[in-house]
């Protein structure tokens, strides 16, 4: 009996294993993968990873022990401190600031962007490169992620399965680091999230190119027809 409980607890334990581990590159393709892989959920991950969320929330709402708990001005417009992690310039006459979403210095992927509206301009820096992945309308990042940071639009890689009403899921890895900036006007509507897997210092991530969506488009139209809903009615009893 102490037998047959070893060889199943072995058996249990390779049946887990993911066919990556702590030493394999983490790419787009791997995170793709990921998506459609629901043996992992059974399993602790190879690679170790705690995912952050930055959003728009109140920053009135510190403490439930603490005045503004319930405060819920959280993008709307107008609040009274606002909605990011630093004021990166003061509004200007006509009210247009920029603020600092993220900066994260650590390897990562972004793993969802979601949005019910947004005004002003988005930039977003990976690695420290002083060129932005993406230098435009903030709606376009949220809403449009993979058209507005490639080089290639979406041609005919299927990628509209990947939006979920407002919502987008979509990896974006970076090796090193990853910086968002919003630049606009703090009366006008700025709702947004932006959730981040964030690695172990000594993980190996292959930071996205604009060629990424080109070189995994076969990987992303077979992954896309699995997220298809398939609305004929079932016959099978």
């Amino acid at each position: 009996m102490v037998i047959f409980r070893k060889a199943f607890i072995f058996l249990l334990i390779c049946g887990c294993a993911s066919p990556f581990n702590s030493k394999d590159r983490i790419t787009m393709g791997s995170l793709l993968e990921e998506m459609i892989d629901l043996n992992r959920l059974t399993c602790l991950p190879d690679h170790n990873y705690h995912t952050i969320q930055f959003s728009s929330y109140d920053r009135n709402s510190v403490s439930p022990s603490k005045p503004g708990w319930f405060s819920n001005s959280d993008g709307f417009g107008n609040e009274t401190r606002p909605g990011f992690e630093k004021v990166l310039q003061e509004p200007d006459s006509e009210g247009t600031g920029r603020y600092l979403i993220c900066d994260i210095k650590c390897p990562g992927a972004i793993v969802r962007l979601w949005t019910a509206g947004i005004n002003g301009k988005i930039k977003l820096f990976l690695d420290g490169s002083s060129n932005p992945v993406f230098d435009g309308e903030a709606k376009e990042f949220f809403w449009n992620t993979l058209k507005s940071i490639s080089d290639m639009g979406t041609g005919n890689v299927n990628t509209k399965q990947f939006r979920q009403y407002d919502a987008v899921y979509f990896p974006i890895p970076f090796s090193r680091s990853c910086r968002i900036e919003w630049t606009g006007n703090l009366k006008e509507i700025h709702f947004y999230h932006v959730t981040v897997r964030v690695y172990e210092p000594a993980q190996d991530v292959a930071t996205f190119k604009a060629g990424d969506l080109a070189a995994y488009s076969g990987q992303i139209n077979e992954i896309s027809k699995q997220f298809i809903k398939d609305d004929k009615p079932s016959t099978t009893f």
